[in-house]
C-alpha cells in the first residue's frame, strides 16, 4: 500500500563554523554505530538517529530520527477489548521522522510526522557531534511569502495557534517578554490543550512593531505544533492591509511511499528525501 509522505524544506545555519567542519560532523554521526551512541536528550524528551548515512559526494546525510516515548504508552486493541502493549521494561516506542541534509547548501528536508520529532532534533544531534557554534533551523517559506514580509512597511495583525507540543520550540517568543510569553509560561506544563491567539490594531494606525516580526520568525520555527500562522501587512501607507497564511506558504514536498508490514518504509522515504533535495538545490 502507498502512503503520501510530507516533508517541509529548513534553512540551517551555522554562522560560526566552516561547510568543512559541519561535514567532518556529519561524517562522524553516520559513522556511530555503538548501542545508545545517537541517542539524545533535548527540551526535555529523548530523541535517537538511526540509519545514519553521510554522502560525500552528494554532500548530503541522511537518516531516521524517532522521538522516544517511554510513557503514557497507547494500548493494544482487539475489536472492544484493550489490552496493555507487551514490551520489556528497556523497550520503548519511537516515533520516526527521517531527513536529508547537505551542510553546502545550508539546507535539510524534514518528513512532517504529528507524533514524532520536530526538526529541532537535528540541531541537537549535530551539539552531539560536537558542534561548538550556534546553529538556526528556520522554516523556508516559498519565496513569494518571505519576499512580500521583508517588503512590507507594517505588520497590523498576527494571528496563530498551537498546541502544547510546540511549547518547548518557542523559546524565542518566550524570551521577548510581555504577554505573551507570560501565556506560554503559565501553560509551560499543561498538556493536551490548544491555544488561539490574535494580536491586532484593530481600527488604529500605525503596526505592531519590530518585536512582531520578531514573533513571527520564531513561531515560523513551530514545526507541525502551529496549527495557525498568519498576518496582515502593508506594503505601503495607502495600500490595503494584506493577509499572508504561513503554512499554506511553507515550502514543502510530497512523494508516496510504501509500507513495510505496518510501518512507512523508512528506507525509500530517506531516498526520496535525499532526491528532492537535490532537485531542489539544482533550481
Amino acid at each position: 500500500m502507498d502512503v503520501t509522505v510530507r516533508a517541509g524544506f529548513f534553512e540551517v545555519d551555522t554562522p560560526q563554523d566552516t561547510v568543512a567542519e559541519i561535514q567532518r560532523l556529519c561524517a562522524t554521526l553516520a559513522r556511530s554505530r555503538t548501542p545508545g551512541a545517537l541517542e539524545v536528550q533535548h527540551e526535555g524528551k529523548t530523541y535517537g538517529l538511526a540509519n545514519a548515512k553521510w554522502d560525500s559526494g552528494d554532500d548530503c546525510l541522511s537518516g531516521t530520527i524517532f522521538r522516544v516515548r517511554d510513557r503514557r504508552l497507547p494500548s493494544k486493541l482487539k475489536g472492544a477489548v484493550v489490552q496493555a502493549l507487551n514490551i520489556s521494561a528497556d523497550e520503548n516506542l519511537g516515533e520516526p521522522a527521517s531527513f536529508a541534509y547537505s551542510p553546502r547548501r545550508k539546507l535539510a528536508l524534514v518528513e512532517y510526522n504529528h507524533n514524532g520529532p520536530r526538526h529541532c532534533a537535528l540541531r541537537a544531534f549535530l551539539y552531539h557531534a560536537g558542534l561548538s557554534g550556534p546553529v538556526n533551523v528556520t522554516q523556508r517559506l516559498r519565496q513569494d511569502a518571505a519576499a512580500r514580509l521583508k517588503k512590507a512597511k507594517l505588520v497590523r495583525k498576527i494571528e496563530f495557534g498551537f498546541t502544547s507540543a510546540a511549547i518547548n520550540e518557542l523559546a524565542a517568543v518566550r524570551e521577548a517578554g510581555g504577554a505573551i510569553a507570560d501565556t506560554l509560561d503559565a501553560m509551560a506544563d499543561v498538556e493536551g490543550f490548544s491555544i488561539h491567539v490574535t494580536i491586532s490594531m484593530g481600527r488604529e494606525p500605525g503596526g505592531l512593531g519590530e518585536k512582531a516580526r520578531r514573533i513571527l520568525e520564531a513561531l515560523q520555527n513551530g514545526g507541525t505544533s502551529i496549527s495557525t500562522l498568519k498576518a496582515g501587512i502593508k506594503e505601503t501607507d495607502e495600500h490595503l492591509t494584506d493577509l499572508i497564511d504561513f503554512l499554506g506558504s511553507s515550502d514543502t514536498v510530497e512523494f508516496t511511499c510504501t509500507e513495510a508490514g505496518r510501518e512507512l518504509n523508512h528506507a525509500e522515504c530517506r531516498r526520496k528525501l535525499v532526491f528532492a533535495l537535490k532537485k531542489h538545490a539544482a533550481k
